[in-house]
């Protein structure tokens, strides 16, 4: 028996399949380097445990030996599922999107009838953990489902689209400035963004709204004993050896999933108990 999933985790398979990243559902929740915790299967949502850098058995190690740098931002940058691809953005049949001659960034992705993914930043940029992390204490890391942020990508603008089961082509920009209501033109308009066409669930942010950071992708590492091949990791080694114990990266904590978000009850495993012991923070 196939069952439907989310459209949360649905979203988090596809972007992890495009770009081996963990997708925030709600970039507006600030997930940071070195917070250690679970990806809860059911919703694919990041449950923080606690954060190496204040965590009893870990901070004096991580003041030591670790630390936190940003990166250079880029200009853009666009994941787009299979199940979609990106065409050229011609003025033509759109020039009623408001703001168009001045906006920032200009999109139009076509949808083959299957659902498809989405996620769109202007000026992300990698905050990463750095140093040696094969020396961390393992006391408050081990822990069936534990994982290790390494990594976050953080930007100033961001677009996430999951479309519904139709072909059409999603129009999307992001506005130089906030249009006036009413001057949507039958699309929709939220914190400096606009798109219309094919239908879904979508979220977006915007600097043009407010001043916020989002954290729309972040990296997971954990230890692992195993030597099988990894999702999306086959060819890649692990990060960082101790012993028998090596830091691998992170995947999903549930079966792949089709290009409608099911997949086959039979095969799918046990519930690994999401419940985390917040008393040793």
């Amino acid at each position: 028996m196939f069952s439907k999933q989310p459209d949360s985790r649905l979203y988090i398979d596809k972007m992890y399949d495009m770009s081996s990243r963990f997708a925030n559902w709600d970039p507006g929740r600030q997930i940071q380097v070195g917070d250690f915790g679970k990806v809860i299967k059911e919703t694919g949502e990041f449950r923080v445990k606690g954060n190496i850098f204040t965590h009893k058995t870990t901070k004096d190690y991580a003041a030591a030996e670790l630390s936190v740098e940003p990166g250079a931002p880029s200009d853009t940058h666009e994941f787009v599922s299979l199940e979609a691809y990106k065409v050229a953005f011609d003025s033509g049949p759109t020039s009623g999107i408001p703001g168009l001659a001045t906006a920032a960034l200009k999109h139009r992705i076509q949808f083959t009838g299957r659902r498809g993914a989405v996620l769109v930043l202007r000026n992300p940029r990698p905050i990463t953990l750095k140093g040696d992390i094969d020396g961390l204490p393992r006391e408050a890391l081990r822990g069936k489902g534990l994982t290790l942020v390494v990594e976050v990508t953080q930007s100033p603008d961001y677009f996430m689209f999951l479309s519904h089961k139709s072909s059409g082509q999603l129009r999307l920009t992001l506005q130089a400035s906030v249009p006036a209501a009413g001057v949507s033109a039958g699309g929709e308009i939220g914190a400096g963004w606009y798109h219309d066409g094919v239908t879904g669930v979508y979220k977006s942010g915007s600097q043009a709204d407010h001043p916020k950071i989002f954290t729309p992708l972040y990296h997971l590492l954990k230890l692992d004993e195993s030597d099988g091949p990894i999702r999306g990791f086959e060819d890649h080694g692990p990060s960082a050896v101790a012993g028998e114990e090596c830091w691998m990266p992170a995947t999903p904590p549930w079966k792949s999933l089709d290009s409608d978000g099911e997949f086959d009850e039979e095969e799918s495993d046990d519930s690994d108990g999401d419940e985390l012991d917040d008393s040793e923070n």
